[in-house]
């Protein structure tokens, strides 16, 4: 093979390589994986990932042919330092195609072991970082022979990322994702109760109430337990908000889930037994069989798809920080992941970081829209935070958190400590809102979480506490009492069917109510 074409065919691969994170992300997402998306993969997208690796290939080619050339160049002082510098270029891509590997390993069996925003994919990536300069310069020319070889044999993969870009754009549908029609109004809601259940994912009780650290002030969620009937020995449904979700939304424990499809999940109850979250009794049908509106304010799971015949009103979103009608837009995006995972960038805030910011926001002024609305008797809050990645710091009340291109100043743990006290301001702006539209009093809340915080080690090295946070404020009533009671979050379904029914009126019925009912689940 003529070694320009054998050039031709190792840069376009080593680009193709570069983007393999990208391209999962756009490839991956049909079929059952669909189920986390609320769009399909636009074809700018597509677009923006072709041109990335066309004027990528561009560069490496330029790249390597100026490399051959200096190679057989007679040695002097300009040569080496080209030589030199080129050299550098070529490890710091192949640090960046190691990291973004590893990233990419997030979707194989591997992922427990290395995945995304693990520590040891940065590991790895140090790891090359040290010793591929030592391989570089000991047999410089046995190495760069040894990697074009490699990235020749896997230049068939170019194709693959053509072919499918194109069979991607040809068939797509914007309505691939569509929500599903909604249920028809069944009542008039201010005419009856309004519960609204808020859950902040991964809002971990030990370190809101019995381990907070010191210095971590959390005034609203104080001020709220105070008022509040608080339950400090709850266990959460399951470890992640797949499972706990619609373990929640069922009143069942559930061992696992698997999509089937974009609109519809498979559930395995503990004990074997299947269903389908769309069909199975949850607590938004029964509260319509009852009369009542109910509604969704959302992320990460497509209730307005699987959940829609049982919801009056639906709204929902997820991250997007790659996807965009703007071809140049997305381009700039899809190069900057080159230096970036989802919770770090080299750049400031990773693109994961402001997109759960924006996310944050926009779920938030719905949900406070809604909420002082009344437009529903029964209202699910699921909110982004606690949850990782983090943007908000407490220290400056902005959502600057991770500006600093020097992530290892500030740990992910202290991350999560701020995001707890973004938890605070919002229960503050709800109730704010809530007071000036009239309907705070009026309100029944139940304040709880999904699971606890998965990785609590990174903030006082101490193991997980399966407790998740767990306050209800009756309507009309002011303080409340505590419960120690330990019992499963998986009895939040019937109580919130009882408070829609007024069989719980103050906070010695509910501290009953829960007695009577914590034997349901006497496995947890």
């Amino acid at each position: 093979m003529d070694l320009k074409w054998g050039d031709v065919l190792a840069a376009a691969s080593l680009a193709n390589l570069a983007y393999i994170r990208n391209a999962s992300l756009l490839f991956g997402m049909r079929g059952r994986s669909a189920y986390w998306l609320k769009a399909d993969p636009s074809p700018p997208g597509l677009v923006a990932l072709l041109l990335n690796n066309l004027v990528l290939g561009l560069f490496f080619f330029v790249l390597f042919r100026g490399i051959r050339r200096w190679e057989n160049a007679p040695p002097n002082g300009a040569s080496r330092v080209i030589r030199v510098m080129a050299g550098l270029v070529l490890l710091a891509v192949a640090v960046v195609l190691i990291f973004g590997f590893c990233i990419f390993l997030q979707s194989t069996p591997l992922s427990p072991w290395v995945g995304l925003g693990h520590p040891r994919t940065l590991v790895l990536a140090e790891i090359s970082g040290l010793l591929l300069p030592i391989a570089y310069w000991t047999d410089r020319k046995r190495i760069l022979r040894a990697a074009r070889l490699v990235l020749i044999l896997l230049s068939p993969l170019v194709v693959l990322t053509f072919a499918r870009s194109i069979i991607q754009i040809s068939t797509y549908d914007p309505n691939y994702l569509a929500n599903r029609p909604l249920a028809s109004r069944l009542a008039v809601p201010r005419s009856g109760p309004h519960v609204v259940w808020v859950v902040f994912d991964e809002w971990d009780a030990a370190l809101t109430f019995s381990e907070r650290p010191a210095g971590l002030d959390l005034p609203e969620i104080d001020r709220l337990r105070r008022e509040s009937f608080y339950a400090d020995q709850v266990i959460p449904p399951g470890p992640n908000t797949d499972r706990s979700m619609p373990a929640l939304t069922i009143g069942k424990p559930v061992s696992s889930v698997e999509p089937d499809g974009p609109a519809d999940l498979s559930i395995t109850f503990t004990g074997g037994a299947t269903a389908h979250w769309s069909t199975y009794p949850t607590v938004f049908s029964d509260a319509r069989k009852l009369g009542f509106d109910t509604g969704v304010v959302a992320w990460g799971l497509p209730y307005c798809r699987v959940l829609s015949a049982s919801l009056t009103g639906c709204y929902w979103d997820v991250w997007n920080g790659y996807d965009s009608q703007n071809v140049a837009h997305v381009m700039r995006n899809q190069l900057r992941s080159l230096v970036e995972t989802q919770f770090h960038s080299l750049l400031g805030q990773s693109l994961g970081t402001q997109a759960n910011a924006w996310l944050y926001h926009r779920l938030f002024e719905e949900s406070k829209r809604v909420v002082c609305g009344q437009d529903y008797n029964l209202t699910l809050l699921h909110l982004p935070v606690p949850h990782p990645p983090f943007f908000y710091d407490r220290r400056t009340g902005r959502d600057d958190y991770g500006s600093n291109p020097l992530p290892s100043l500030r740990s992910r743990g202290a991350g999560y400590l701020d995001a707890l006290s973004l938890v605070d301001r919002s229960i503050g702006d709800l109730r704010r809102a809530m007071e000036a539209a009239g309907v705070w009093d009026s309100t029944t809340l139940l304040l709880s979480a999904d699971h606890p915080y998965r990785e609590r080690g990174l903030v006082d090295g101490k193991s997980v506490v399966p407790r998740v946070p767990f306050l209800v404020k009756l309507a009309g009533r002011q303080g409340g009492g505590t419960c120690s009671v330990r019992f499963s979050a998986l009895i939040t379904k019937d109580l919130l069917l009882a408070l829609l029914r007024n069989e719980v009126a103050t906070a010695a019925d509910l501290n009953q109510w829960i007695l009577s009912h914590r034997s349901a689940f006497p496995e947890m």
